[in-house]
């Protein structure tokens, strides 16, 4: 799949009508392929070949536009927004305050 200017455009209507995808990437990633496999006549017994050989858009791009779209629209943010940002600035934090706790040990 070349063109991903439609994932986001499917992606932001997801949002639009599934408040439970707000909270949750995967199930984006789900309806993401599940569009995409309809749309190329690929059977759900065929989903992992699919994927692996990269018909299907990558669960990773899907998270990225999720994530991206939820940055620009607010009204598209899930109730755990706010507790996923917080959470994810205090692991960077934390991240920061252990590193001079670790020493690297030589290799030789």
């Amino acid at each position: 799949m070349q063109n991903k200017g439609y994932i986001s455009r499917m992606t932001f209507s997801i949002l639009t009508n599934n408040k439970e995808a707000r909270d949750n990437w995967m199930l984006v990633v789900k309806q993401v392929h599940d569009i995409e496999m309809m749309y190329w006549g690929i059977n759900k017994a065929d989903y992992y070949e699919a994927l692996f050989s990269f018909k299907l858009t990558n669960p990773q791009t899907i998270s990225r536009i999720w994530r991206k779209i939820q940055e620009h629209n607010p009204e598209l943010r899930g109730e755990e927004w706010e507790q996923r940002q917080q959470q994810g600035g205090q692991i960077a934090q934390e991240i920061v305050l252990e590193k001079d706790k670790f020493q690297q040990i030589p290799l030789f």
